[in-house]
C-alpha cells in the first residue's frame, strides 16, 4: 500500500513522521441556525501536504477562519505540534506558526510590494523609523528565493496583474515559514501553477505541514497523499488519493453519484455568416491589431498566459475601458462604448476577474446584488415593486441553481461559488446577447463548474454567443468552438475545435508557433511611461499648482506680499485651517469623517481667551489645555467608532454639539483676550523669524515622518484601502482608527489655539466655518474620501490654497458673497483634473 518517496519530491506515502502539525478534534461552529462545522476532526502530519476538499459552503473558509483566529470556534480542541492552540486573532495564529494565503487576497492595492510583504511590521533602522530601502531590499531578496524577480519590490500593489497579486499573496504566507501553511484555492488566478507547486514541495520538505484547498483534483493528485473531504460542515472521509477516483470523491462531496458532465460538444455547426461582434484592428496599451469575429450560437475561447494583454481586451470590450483605435461592431452596427452602461444597453453583459472588487456589492444582499441592472424598470411611482423584483430574480437564479433561500442574506455572507451564480444570474437578467466572461469558474468547487459550464452551453444553444478567458486551459479545451491564442499582446493563432488540446495551447501561448521554437523568456507587460500624468495625480502636486497660480495673481496685483510681512500675513491667514484640514484628513485616510472639528477649534477658542493669564506661562498654559481638549475629544471619537462601531458621522456629529455647548457655557458671546506673547509672538516677525513658518515645517516633518515611516502611518493608508484585508495582513485596525481619531483632535486644538493667537479674542461660534472648509481643503488637496490614498500635506496645501483665493478675490474687488462660489468651483476643478487623471492612468497594460 505504502511506497517510498520519490528523489527530489515530497513524501507520497509510507515516510510520514508520527507527530502530527495540526490536530484538529471535534470542531462545531454555528452560526444561528446555520451549522458550519460539526464535530469535524482532521490530522495533518509535518512535511504532509493534505488536501481539503469539499462543495462552496461545505464548511472549508469556516475552518480556515478558526484556524487563523477570525471567529472562535462553538466547541472542539485544536493543537499546533502538540500544544493547545486556540487563536484568538491573526497575528496568535502567526506567533504560533500558522500562515495563510487566502482565496480573497488579501494585499492592500494603495501600498508597495515590499510594504505588502512586511506587514504589519516595517524593517526599522535609525531611530526606530521604518526605512524603504531596507524594506525594499528585503522584499527583493524574499521574491527572487521564491521565483518571482520580476516583480519590482516598488511597485504598487494595484498596478499589478490578478496573477502577480496571487503570487504576491503566495510567497507573504510561504516567506513566513509556518508549521502550518494553508493556501485557500493558491492556483486559482495562476496561469502556470508549477511554479507554486515546486515551491510547495521544497516547503514541505523542510518540515512544514500543508493544508491544500482546491477545487481541481488533478493538483490534488499531482501534491498530496491524502485528503480530507467536507460535505454540509461534517466530514466525510480522510482518503488515500492515490487510492480513490475521481468519481468516488465527487460523490463523497455532493452527497450523490456524479452526474453526467455537460456535453459540451457534438455535431453543432456555427453559423459563421451571422456574427454578433465584429473586431478589427482594435489597440490598446497592451495589446495592438487585434481583429476577430464572434458568431451567434459559439463559445469563442480567449488562451493566454498572464499579462499579454487579454484583461484590458476583455475590459475594452465590455466598455470597462477605451481603446487606442480599432472598431469594434456589434450585430453589424458600429459600437463606441463610453462605459458598462453603454456596453450592456448594446446586449453585451460583462463578468470581472475578480468577485470581491469588482463584482459583488457587500453591503446588499444577493437579491438586489441580481436584480441591479433592471432595478429602473422595476419601479412604481418610484418604488421598487419587491414582488416583481422578486419574480423576475428567481426566473434566473433557478437556471443557475442559486437556492432562493439565499437571495435574502448578505451577498458577503455567502461562499465564492455561490457568488458566482449571483453574478452569472445579474448578467443574464440584464437581457445580454452576448457574455463577455473572464475566468468564470476561478475558485468555484466542481459541482459549480459543471452548473456553470451548463449555462453556458444552454445560452449558446437559443443562439447567443461568449467570449470566455480562462486561466484552466483544460475548461477551454471542453467548452469553445474556436480559441483565439494571445502572444505579447498580439492574437497568434486561432485553433478550431478539432485542432483544441491543452498541449498545443500551451505551446503556443508560449511562443511556439507551428513547432517552431520563440525564445521562451518570460513574457513582459509593456510599461507605459506617463510620468506627467502621475504627477499631475498626485493631489499634492494639484494643490501646489492652484496656490503658485493664486499667488502669482496676487503677487502681480500687490508686490507686497513677497515681502516677509507679506508671506507672514499669509501664512497666519492659511494656518488654522491648515491644521484642521490635515486632523480631517487623517480621518478621512482611514475611510470615516470627523465633524468635531467645529466644536474642537471653538471649545479651544474661547478657553485660551478666557482662562490665561498674561505672560509665557500663560500661553504654555494655553497650549496644554488646547491639546488636552483635542486629544480628549479625539479619544472619545475614536472609542466611539473602532470600539464601540459607532457610524463616525453621528459620533463626532455628537461630540461636536456638545464642544459647541460648552464654548456657549464659557463664552456666551465674542469676547475675552489672549496674552500679549501669544497673539505677537506666534503672529509677528521676532529678530527676522516667522514663527508661523517654523511651526508649518515642524509639522510637516512631524506629519512625513508619522505617515511614511512608522507602522501605524502605514497602517492608517491600509485600513482605508480594505479593513478586512488589512486585519488579514495582521493589522490591528481598531487600534489604528482609534489613535487616527486622536491626532486629528489633537491638531483641531492646535488648530484653535493658532487661531486664539491670530483674532486675539475668543469666539463660541469661530469653529462653524472650519467644517465645511476643512473638508474642502481635503477634497483640494487629493486626499480621497474613499479612504486610503493621499496626504496630509495635500490637505495643508488645499487649505492654504483655499486660503489664499479669499485675499485674491478680495485684492480683484469680488463682492465677498461670491467667495463661497469661487471656492465650490476651485474645488470641482481639483476634484476634475484628479478624477481624469486617474481615468488616464488606468488605461494601463493588464
Amino acid at each position: 500500500m505504502f511506497e517510498s518517496p520519490r528523489a527530489g519530491t515530497i513524501p507520497r506515502r509510507g515516510a510520514w513522521p508520527s507527530e502530527p502539525a495540526l490536530s484538529v478534534s471535534d470542531l462545531t461552529k454555528s452560526y444561528g441556525a446555520t451549522l458550519a462545522l460539526q464535530d469535524f476532526s482532521v490530522d495533518v502530519r509535518k512535511g504532509e501536504v493534505h488536501a481539503l476538499l469539499g462543495e462552496n459552503g461545505a464548511g472549508k473558509s469556516t475552518l480556515v477562519k478558526i484556524l487563523n483566529g477570525i471567529v472562535s470556534p462553538d466547541c472542539g480542541s485544536i493543537a499546533i505540534a502538540g500544544e493547545s492552540f486556540r487563536p484568538r486573532s491573526l497575528m496568535d495564529a502567526r506567533r504560533a506558526g500558522v500562515a495563510t494565503a487566502f482565496q480573497e487576497l488579501s494585499l492592500l492595492p494603495n501600498l508597495t510590494v515590499a510594504v505588502n510583504l512586511a506587514l504589519p511590521s516595517l524593517i526599522k533602522t535609525f531611530a526606530c523609523l521604518a526605512s524603504i530601502k531596507a524594506n525594499e531590499t528585503a522584499a527583493a531578496a524574499t521574491l527572487a528565493e521564491f521565483g518571482a524577480a520580476d516583480i519590482e519590490p516598488s511597485a504598487i500593489v494595484r498596478d499589478l496583474s490578478l496573477g502577480q497579486r496571487q503570487r504576491i499573496e503566495l510567497i507573504r504566507a510561504m516567506s513566513l515559514r509556518p508549521r502550518l501553511l494553508i493556501l485557500d484555492e493558491p492556483t486559482a488566478a495562476l496561469a502556470r501553477p508549477e511554479w507554486l507547486f515546486e515551491a510547495i514541495e521544497r516547503i514541505a520538505a523542510a518540515g512544514t505541514a500543508v493544508l491544500f484547498i482546491t477545487h481541481r483534483l488533478a493538483e490534488v493528485r499531482r501534491l498530496c497523499a491524502r485528503a480530507t473531504v467536507l460535505r454540509n460542515g461534517a466530514k466525510i472521509a480522510t482518503v488515500d488519493v492515490a487510492e480513490t477516483n475521481d468519481d468516488q470523491i465527487f460523490g463523497m462531496m455532493v452527497g450523490a453519484a456524479p452526474a453526467h458532465r455537460v456535453e459540451v460538444h457534438g455535431a453543432r455547426r456555427v453559423a459563421r455568416a451571422q456574427p454578433t461582434m465584429n473586431v478589427e484592428n482594435l489597440n490598446g496599451t497592451s495589446f495592438s491589431a487585434v481583429s476577430f469575429e464572434l458568431h451567434k450560437g459559439e463559445v469563442l475561447g480567449v488562451a493566454a498566459l498572464e499579462g499579454q494583454g487579454q484583461r484590458e481586451l476583455f475590459r475594452i470590450l465590455s466598455g470597462s475601458a477605451r481603446p487606442a483605435s480599432g472598431t469594434i461592431e456589434v450585430r453589424g452596427e458600429k459600437a463606441s462604448f463610453s462605459s458598462p452602461a453603454s456596453a450592456q444597453r448594446a446586449g453585451i453583459g460583462f463578468l470581472p476577474e475578480e468577485r470581491k472588487s469588482e463584482g459583488i456589492f457587500p453591503g446588499l444582499d444577493t437579491e438586489a446584488n441580481v436584480s441591479l441592472p433592471i432595478v429602473g424598470s422595476l419601479q412604481r411611482f418610484g418604488l421598487i415593486d419587491r414582488r416583481r423584483e422578486r419574480g423576475c430574480v428567481l426566473d434566473e437564479t433557478r437556471k443557475v441553481d442559486l437556492p432562493e433561500q439565499f437571495l435574502t442574506r448578505e451577498i458577503e455572507a455567502l461562499s465564492g461559488g455561490t457568488q458566482q451564480k449571483a453574478l452569472i444570474a445579474r448578467v443574464l437578467l440584464s437581457g445580454a446577447r452576448t457574455l463577455i466572461l473572464y475566468d468564470p469558474t476561478r475558485g468555484v468547487d466542481v459541482g459549480t463548474k459543471q452548473s456553470i459550464y451548463g449555462i453556458i452551453r444552454r445560452f449558446v444553444a437559443n443562439g447567443r454567443s461568449v467570449l470566455i478567458y480562462s486561466t484552466e486551459l483544460s475548461e477551454l479545451v471542453e467548452l469553445c468552438d474556436r480559441c483565439l491564442v494571445m502572444y505579447r499582446g498580439k492574437i497568434v493563432a486561432e485553433v478550431a475545435r478539432e485542432h483544441l488540446s491543452e498541449n498545443r495551447l500551451i505551446a503556443l501561448a508560449t511562443g511556439r508557433l507551428d513547432g517552431a521554437a520563440a525564445p521562451m523568456s518570460r513574457p513582459e507587460e509593456r510599461a507605459v511611461q506617463k510620468p506627467l500624468l502621475r504627477l499631475v495625480s498626485d493631489g499634492t502636486v494639484r494643490a501646489l499648482a492652484f496656490y503658485l497660480v493664486l499667488f502669482s495673481i496676487l503677487a502681480a496685483r500687490e508686490s507686497s506680499v513677497l515681502s516677509i510681512s507679506g508671506i507672514n500675513d499669509l501664512l497666519d491667514n492659511a494656518l488654522p485651517l491648515a491644521l484642521a484640514a490635515a486632523g480631517s484628513a487623517l480621518v478621512v485616510l482611514t475611510r470615516n469623517f470627523d465633524l468635531s472639528v467645529a466644536g474642537v477649534i471653538a471649545l479651544s477658542n474661547v478657553l485660551v481667551a478666557t482662562a490665561l493669564h498674561e505672560g509665557p506661562a500663560g500661553a504654555v498654559l494655553g497650549l496644554c489645555l488646547s491639546l488636552a481638549v483635542g486629544l480628549v475629544v479625539g479619544a472619545a471619537n475614536g472609542f466611539l467608532v473602532a470600539y464601540r462601531d459607532l457610524q463616525s458621522v453621528a459620533a463626532t456629529f455628537a461630540t461636536m454639539i456638545i464642544c459647541s455647548g460648552l464654548a456657549l457655557l464659557v463664552l456666551d458671546a465674542p469676547g475675552g483676550a489672549v496674552p500679549r506673547i501669544l497673539s505677537d509672538g506666534l503672529t509677528g516677525i521676532v529678530g527676522g523669524f516667522i514663527p508661523a513658518a517654523a511651526i508649518v515645517a515642524a509639522l510637516v516633518v512631524v506629519i512625513w515622518t508619522a505617515l511614511r515611516r512608522t507602522d501605524w502611518g502605514v497602517a492608517l493608508y491600509a485600513v482605508g484601502a480594505d479593513e478586512a484585508a488589512a486585519a488579514l495582513a495582521g493589522v490591528r485596525t481598531r487600534r489604528t482608527k482609534f489613535w487616527a481619531f486622536c491626532a486629528a483632535g489633537t491638531l483641531y486644538g492646535l488648530a484653535g489655539y493658532m487661531l486664539s493667537a491670530i483674532t486675539a479674542t475668543g469666539d463660541p461660534n469661530a469653529g462653524n466655518t472650519y467644517l465645511i472648509l476643512a473638508y474642502a481643503a481635503v477634497a483640494v488637496g487629493g486626499v480621497s474620501f474613499a479612504g486610503g490614498y493621499g496626504g496630509l500635506l495635500g490637505a495643508m496645501l488645499g487649505a492654504a490654497t483655499l486660503s489664499l483665493l479669499q485675499k485674491v478675490l478680495f485684492s480683484l474687488g469680488v463682492v465677498s458673497f461670491y467667495t463661497g462660489i469661487a471656492q465650490g468651483v476651485t474645488i470641482i476643478l481639483a476634484v476634475l483634473l484628479g478624477a481624469l487623471c486617474e481615468r488616464a492612468l488606468q488605461a494601463r497594460p493588464a
